[in-house]
């Protein structure tokens, strides 16, 4: 992807999650060296509707999706999250409903175990999220992703995507509060 072609991207994901007044039209840009020595960038600007959560969003190379994410957690983790499941991408299929664990001390320390991936609407100051956003001929598809918790990523492990799913809606979990706690 050409420095154009990314900042042509950046703009339009921008113009996209900025569309209703969620968030404010103010984004830091972000990059990310991985051992391969390519970039993985990404974007976050403050929410308008809760002072302590950004909104996040990721600006491919060479993979195709978009990640989305709010959170209240701490940006530089959530960044290299973000990261991390861009490499995963690149490495193997990932689409909505994939659940990717984490074998990752400073993760497990404040509660995550695992992220999953959901459609780019999920949140619902993400509800006006289109399914993919064009650019120059190409589609990338957005995807948000919750942080879930050990005892989370067990129900999935055990009884599947549709129980977790249940557990989550039923149990009203917070998808901003980073590592599943509780806001006030």
């Amino acid at each position: 992807m050409t420095s154009g072609d990314s900042r042509a991207l950046a703009a339009a994901v921008i113009r996209t999650l900025t569309e209703q007044d969620y968030f404010e039209d103010a984004f830091e840009l972000f990059s990310l060296e991985g051992a391969d020595g390519r970039k993985r960038r990404s974007m976050a600007s403050k929410c308008v509707f809760d002072p302590t959560a950004l909104v996040f969003a990721t600006l491919p190379t060479v993979t195709r999706n978009i990640y989305l994410t709010i959170s209240d957690g701490e940006p530089a983790l959530v960044r290299q999250i973000l990261a991390t499941v861009e490499d995963t991408e690149d490495a193997e299929c990932v689409h909505a409903g994939t659940v990717l664990p984490f074998d990752d001390p400073a993760l497990g320390s404040r509660g995550i175990a695992a992220v999953m991936l959901l459609p780019g609407n999920l949140f619902s100051a993400l509800s006006h999220v289109p399914a993919s956003v064009e650019v120059d001929g190409a589609a990338y598809p957005f995807l948000s992703l919750i942080f879930l918790t050990r005892d989370e990523l067990e129900v999935w492990r055990t009884a599947g995507h549709d129980a977790l799913m249940d557990q989550l809606q039923d149990g009203g979990k917070d998808l901003v509060a980073f590592g599943g706690g509780t806001r006030s």
